[in-house]
């Protein structure tokens, strides 16, 4: 599992496997908007998320989990 600091650049879709794996300790992060290739799983064992779509932006609760289908176009 790859563990990530809040400048390091990071590109999940440069890694292959059937899963990869991301730990980050980030008090703020900003990705910019951007779409993956494969789908994404977000879970925040501690404090919120907010992931931005299209027409709507969510707060994702610590202990929730957020499925973010391959292509879908976010921020977080």
């Amino acid at each position: 599992m790859a563990f990530i600091l809040p400048y390091h650049p990071f590109d999940p879709d440069q890694h292959y496997g059937p899963v990869v794996g991301i730990a980050a300790a980030l008090g703020w992060h900003d990705s910019g908007r951007h779409q993956h290739r494969r789908h994404q799983l977000l879970f925040a064992q501690a404090g919120c998320m907010t992931i931005e779509l299209d027409n709507r932006v969510c707060l994702l609760p610590p202990t929730r989990a957020a499925w973010l289908p391959a292509g879908l176009p976010t921020g977080c």
